[in-house]
């Protein structure tokens, strides 16, 4: 059963109202937050979560899930799949600090477009790719 939002904000240990800007993030700095596939929550990122932390929704970053079979490669789920999808991901965001009011960057927008990588889970379940190899800016 999925959690409210509001628990499952608790449960993290961030409260919803805590104002993380001013303990967490300062100006000109890239945040990139992994989220379920349920549109419900990307949206509730974008719209309240970015905003409390003075952030700017740039783009999602999409990590097709492939089968680890050497001699063919296939989704670990058909894309038509209704309970689960084969693709997790990861919205990118830009922490204007003082001044909310500024553009991006042009190099940070072409930097952080959105991408497909393509991969296989590792044998931790839920273990996200690295994307240090992505973050040359």
């Amino acid at each position: 059963k999925a959690l409210p939002m509001q628990e499952l904000f608790v449960r993290k240990q961030i409260p919803e109202n805590q104002n993380t800007q001013d303990t967490v993030f300062c100006g000109g700095t890239i945040v990139m937050v992994w989220v379920t596939n349920r549109p419900l929550y990307q949206k509730w990122l974008k719209e309240k979560i970015f905003p409390k932390w003075k952030a700017q929704y740039i783009s999602t970053w999409y990590w097709l899930k492939t089968t680890s079979n050497v001699e063919e490669e296939h989704l670990v789920v058909p894309l038509e799949c209704e309970h689960k999808k084969p693709y997790e991901c990861c919205l990118v965001g830009w922490i204007h600090g003082n001044n909310v009011n500024s553009a991006i960057p042009v190099e940070i927008v072409q930097n952080f477009q959105t991408r497909v990588l393509i991969g296989s889970p590792t044998e931790h379940h839920s273990q996200k790719p690295s994307l240090s190899m992505y973050l040359n800016v």
